[in-house]
């Protein structure tokens, strides 16, 4: 997945759905906050001020991510194969064993 580009990305309806929010959250936030300095890093220059709101801004779209049934792992579901999706579920979700079934 790490060669796709946006566009390929952007055909998956999770995908795109999640982008959307994304860049609406973006927006509540000054263009200015997302300037990439040298190296693909944040601007070093930052004012404390522009790092709490980059930090708030962050906190919002790990909300977006980690919500249940977010469109984002809805997308991250639909990339993986039935035999790695069987084995996550039971790896979330593992049954009781033995012993532990009459407590």
């Amino acid at each position: 997945m790490s060669n796709s580009t946006e566009e390929e990305l952007l055909e998956n309806k999770h995908y795109s759905r999640y982008y959307k929010q994304k860049l609406k959250l973006k927006q509540k936030y000054d263009a200015n906050l997302f300037n990439i300095g040298r190296a693909g890093t944040r601007n070093t220059n930052a004012t404390p001020k522009e790092r709490e709101e980059y930090i708030k801004y962050i906190n919002e779209l790990m909300d977006i991510i980690l919500k249940n049934e977010s469109h984002y792992q809805k997308f991250i579901w639909s990339t993986v194969s039935v035999s790695e999706a069987i084995s996550r579920e039971k790896k979330a979700n593992p049954k009781p064993h033995g012993l532990c079934k009459s407590l």
